[in-house]
């Protein structure tokens, strides 16, 4: 396949980890050889890849948008060719993003590719002719795919018939999976289950997934959150500690802090060791878990995750509010 540029539109509040999940993607997908380049909520990809756009937009969690990369300007001096035929008949649709440009020079570039190629601004924000600008720079692309953000929203807290405040948020829960680089068919664990999200969004992502929970009633809710969204997973009720599960390819978790989430008496490193020792034991040779920590634990499970085996691949940080900040830790299992 010839070489291509495509470009991916990430979330503001979670830029970091969109591109983190980005990268996990393109390697969940084995497209390799690529040049990435990122900008303030874009990144852009040089790649041979077929149909990446389309893999990425439908699993991500945090990477809103994705199409053909037409062309780079500079807005305050225009210059860029683009290819009339490839926009011919399309409708305008402009964003700036954060560290963008004013509105009067978006406005005016707007207005000037429109009369130079005899096109309009999408007055519905819908035109799939975007002009993106970012970094003082107008990206000029054909948008090709977006998250489908409203399914994710259904399968949220408050559709479910079973609700838990503190529960991980489907968008969280994907940026997990795949961070772990499980594709689908593939069998991802999460030992730690509580109310299900995982699980859902693996079975939306076509991934076969196990959930262990500890709490008879987490365990039973998960249970009922499955049924009513006929995700086709597997809830065990049990220590995950102590359930031998078998050369799964991936784990996904989130294991509990000790504030809205018991550790059922054990102290949080003596949960941890336990849980690390065991994903080691359950995880294929090369495969990848993804777990997350409150921050002030991370040079404590650093070590542990150190003593286990554990491969350090990558750290993510994602604050949630002023006494909780996030660490998420993507590891590797390498056997010698």
């Amino acid at each position: 396949m010839e070489s291509s540029t495509s470009y991916f539109l990430l979330r503001g509040d979670g830029e970091s980890l969109a591109r983190g999940e980005l990268k996990a993607l393109l390697e969940t997908y084995m497209c390799r050889g690529v040049d990435i380049k990122c900008y303030t909520m874009l990144c852009v990809v040089r790649h041979s890849c077929s149909g990446i756009e389309e893999k990425v937009t439908w699993r991500a969690g945090f990477i809103k948008e994705a199409g053909l990369l037409l062309g780079v300007d500079n807005p305050y001096n225009p210059s860029a060719s683009i290819d009339p035929g490839l926009v011919e008949g399309e409708e305008i649709h402009p964003s700036i993003l954060k560290k963008g440009v004013s509105e009067g020079v978006a406005g005016r570039y707007v207005s000037y590719f429109a009369s130079l190629h005899g096109l309009k601004a999408s007055s519905t924000g819908r035109g799939r002719l975007r002009l993106i600008f970012t970094d003082g720079l107008v990206f000029i692309g054909l948008k090709g795919y977006e998250q489908d953000s409203k399914a994710m929203l259904l399968r949220g807290g408050s559709h479910r018939p079973f609700k838990r405040s503190i529960a991980l948020t489907p968008d969280v829960s994907r940026l997990l999976i795949n961070l772990a680089r499980v594709r689908e068919g593939g069998i991802l664990l999460d030992p730690f289950a509580g109310t299900g999200t995982i699980l859902m969004e693996a079975w939306s992502m076509n991934i076969r997934a196990v959930g262990i929970e500890v709490d008879w009633r987490l365990a039973h809710g998960m249970e009922e959150n499955l049924r009513f969204y006929r995700a086709n997973a597997i809830p065990v009720l049990g220590d995950s500690t102590f359930i031998n599960v078998v050369n799964v390819d991936a784990i996904a978790t989130d294991p509990p802090y000790g504030r809205g989430a018991s550790t059922h008496g054990q102290s949080q490193l003596a949960l941890y060791d336990a849980f690390l020792g065991k994903a080691w034991d359950v995880l294929r040779s090369g495969s990848y878990m993804s777990f997350m920590t409150p921050a002030w634990l991370e040079d404590a499970v650093s070590r542990l995750l150190c003593r286990h085996g554990f491969t350090d691949i990558a750290r993510y940080y994602q604050y949630v509010h002023g006494g909780l900040t996030r660490a998420i830790y993507v590891v590797r299992k390498d056997e010698c």
